[in-house]
């Protein structure tokens, strides 16, 4: 269920990573949005949408 979403622009911190796939983009990771949100990401998906990651877009 998706409750809220990472506005463009906002920053994100990552708390913690189930690495259970030795690539990182095909891994989840649990972040926090500015605005205090949690929620989990899956990498694949979501990795060229958040900047400054060494795989990231």
């Amino acid at each position: 269920m998706v409750v809220d979403v990472a506005k463009p622009g906002e920053k994100v911190l990552i708390l913690l990573s189930d690495c259970s796939d030795d690539v990182p983009e095909q891994n989840w990771y649990l972040i926090k949005t500015e605005r205090n949100i949690l929620g989990w990401i899956y990498m694949k998906t979501f990795g060229g949408k958040i900047g400054g990651l060494v795989w990231g877009g």
